[in-house]
């Protein structure tokens, strides 16, 4: 892992690397982003970029929020919440998981971050 380099986000998954709706049902997906330092990032901000593509080959993102590092924070790491409607309409499909940071020392500095994380999205039996 580089400097720059995120761990891939934590993220609720089967044994086969699936997100499984039918565990997950009508809850909201809870991710957790952790990196090195992240505790003194407090005040800084997470921008998680999650790029889906439904089985029809549909887009279904969510990249334009900022997540603040603040007392949210847990030793898993910061939470990261996604609307259980997304995740049900990449029923079959995948997502690409992205980090991109910006510290409270710099508002003005993006750092991309290389904490991809792909997972495909299982339908349940």
């Amino acid at each position: 892992m580089t400097a720059d380099a995120f761990p891939a986000p934590k993220v609720p998954l089967n044994a086969d690397n699936e997100l499984d709706l039918e565990k997950l049902g009508s809850a909201d997906l809870i991710t957790h982003v952790w990196f090195p330092g992240i505790e003194t990032a407090k005040g800084g901000f997470i921008y998680p970029n999650w790029r889906g593509c439904t089985a029809q080959g549909d887009a279904g993102d969510n990249a334009n929020n900022a997540w603040p590092i603040n007392e949210t924070l847990v030793p898993e790491g910061l939470p990261i919440t996604f609307p259980n409607a997304l995740l049900v309409s990449l029923k079959l499909g995948f997502v690409f998981f992205l980090i991109r940071s910006r510290s409270p020392a710099n508002l003005q500095q993006v750092r991309n971050q290389n904490g991809c994380f792909f997972m495909s999205v299982y339908a349940g039996r």
